[in-house]
């Protein structure tokens, strides 16, 4: 699945506002609207084993939003209900950005986690102690 990106609550409110509106449409990603639903599942087990209180979940390929759906609770206390416009106070976002990163310039061919025949992954310096 080539551009497919998953995006649980920090970036279903921004893509909300850049044009995709709240109506998923599998179909139009070309993606199985089954195969969807589990990760749907899946999202509402994690809730159920009070894993988290909840999540949104977003999943968008070539320009259409093929999942955008909301579970659990923004607030234990209230029992409130998640939305899929609850703004989330982020933290320490470097590291998924920077995995995010690197799977796109895997992806594109750009860079390999390891070239063949190296025994280190070609990002890593040149160490005078390796």
């Amino acid at each position: 699945m080539r551009r497919l990106f998953l995006a649980i609550a920090c970036c279903a409110p921004l893509l909300g506002a850049a044009g995709f509106g709240n109506q998923a449409d599998p179909a139009a990603a070309g993606m199985n609207p089954e195969r969807l639903q589990r990760i749907s599942k899946r999202m509402r087990e994690f809730v159920d084993a009070a894993k988290t209180a909840g999540e949104v979940t977003l999943i968008a390929r070539h320009g259409h939003l093929a999942l955008f759906s909301a579970t659990g609770y923004r607030d234990l206390e209230s029992q409130a209900p998640m939305r899929t416009d609850t703004i989330f106070r982020i933290m320490s976002m470097t590291k998924p950005m920077t995995a995010i990163a690197v799977m796109l310039l895997v992806e594109e061919g750009t860079n390999a986690p390891a070239r063949h025949g190296q025994d280190r992954p070609i990002w890593y310096p040149r160490h005078p102690q390796f």
